[in-house]
């Protein structure tokens, strides 16, 4: 997959959150987008994705020499973001085989494999209102993460993890298919060390 960025520009009323940015993501690769908090990563990262309207500019998606329709998209990529909300009625369980009904789970993944690669055995019947804000998160990344997409996008991703959790987020990051395209917006350097490109949002403001 390439997705091409081609002069693209958001504002919000008289404020721009970034402006003429030109740039292409390739399938193999892992890009962070990088900028203090309020600087417009979430935004990015919602254009990308074709969640939001552009003031400016155009992106095109191309997979297998083949254009994708920007209102076909949605089928191509899993995300995860603190703004993500989850039924909190829902047992474990029941949320990830909720979101496994319209993304298609990687090959030789289960939910089970799932529960048990996410430390979460024990959790699978647990309601999602009494599970901790670590727990949810772990929720949150193994829905893109398990994913059979060709792009992910996260945003914050070790947001309420412990150590352990990260350790285990970026053991998943390092066992994603090689094929695919990953994009982190984030200001934590741990969560992107990894990456094989960096874009800082800020140097697109003006």
């Amino acid at each position: 997959m390439i997705i091409n960025l081609t002069k693209i520009s958001k504002r919000f009323n008289y404020h721009w959150i970034f402006k003429n940015l030109t740039y292409s993501f390739i399938s193999g690769k892992k890009y962070a987008i990088t900028g203090p908090n309020g600087s417009g990563k979430s935004t990015l990262l919602m254009a990308v994705s074709n969640h939001l309207t552009l003031t400016d500019g155009s992106i095109t998606y191309t997979l297998d020499e083949k254009n994708i329709s920007p209102d076909r998209f949605y089928k191509y990529f899993a995300w995860s973001g603190p703004w993500l909300d989850l039924p909190e009625d829902f047992t474990v369980r029941e949320v990830l085989e909720n979101h496994f009904t319209f993304k298609k789970i990687r090959t030789g993944i289960t939910i089970d494999l799932i529960l048990d690669r996410c430390n979460m055995q024990s959790a699978g019947d647990k309601t999602l209102k009494i599970c901790s804000s670590g727990m949810k998160q772990r929720i949150k990344l193994a829905q893109a993460l398990f994913s059979d997409v060709s792009l992910i996008l996260l945003d914050e991703p070790t947001s309420n993890l412990d150590k352990s959790g990260i350790d285990w987020y970026l053991s998943e990051i390092n066992d994603l298919p090689e094929n695919i395209i990953v994009i982190i917006g984030s200001n934590q350097h741990h969560e992107y060390s990894f990456c094989d490109e960096i874009i800082d949002i800020t140097v697109f403001k003006s």
